[in-house]
C-alpha cells in the first residue's frame, strides 16, 4: 500500500472512546487550575447554539460518598457558584458564570454530586420502572 492509498483509508472514530479521552483531558486541565482541591470529573458540553459550558461531577467512586457534597461545595465556593435545585432526587448542584474563555467570553459552570445515595437510587429505580426497564 502506498502512502497515498494509506491516506485515503477511512478513519473510524469510536465515539465513546473519543468522549472519554476528551473528558480525561478536560478533567486533567481544570483540576490542574486548583491543585489544592480534590480532583473531580470535568466535561465540556454544548447545547444547541449556546456557548459551551463545563460540568464538574464528584463521582462516588472518587471519594467516600459522604464526602461528595463537601468536595462539590469546595469547588463551588472556589468558582463562586450558587446552589441551585438539582433536577434529580438525592443530588445537589451549584451553577454560575464562573470562568472566562480567552477573549473575555464567560463560561457557565455546573458542579454536582449525589448527596443522598438512597434517595438517588430510589429515584433511578422509579424512573426505570416507569420506562419499563
Amino acid at each position: 500500500m502506498t502512502a497515498i492509498e494509506s491516506a485515503r483509508t477511512a478513519l473510524v472514530i469510536a465515539d465513546v472512546e473519543l468522549r472519554h479521552a476528551l473528558q480525561r483531558a478536560t478533567s486533567e486541565h481544570v483540576n490542574a487550575l486548583a491543585p489544592d482541591l480534590p480532583p473531580i470529573v470535568w466535561t465540556r458540553r454544548t447545547a444547541h447554539d449556546l456557548a459551551p459550558y463545563l460540568v464538574g461531577q464528584v463521582p462516588l467512586s472518587f471519594h467516600d460518598g459522604a464526602q461528595a457534597p463537601a468536595v462539590a461545595q469546595q469547588w463551588a465556593e472556589r468558582l463562586g457558584l450558587a446552589e441551585v435545585g438539582c433536577s434529580h432526587e438525592g443530588g445537589r448542584e451549584w451553577a454560575g458564570d464562573a470562568l472566562l474563555y480567552t477573549g473575555g467570553k464567560q463560561c457557565n459552570v455546573r458542579v454536582w454530586c449525589v448527596a443522598d445515595e438512597a434517595a438517588w437510587d430510589a429515584a433511578e429505580a422509579a424512573r426505570d420502572a416507569a420506562e419499563g426497564r
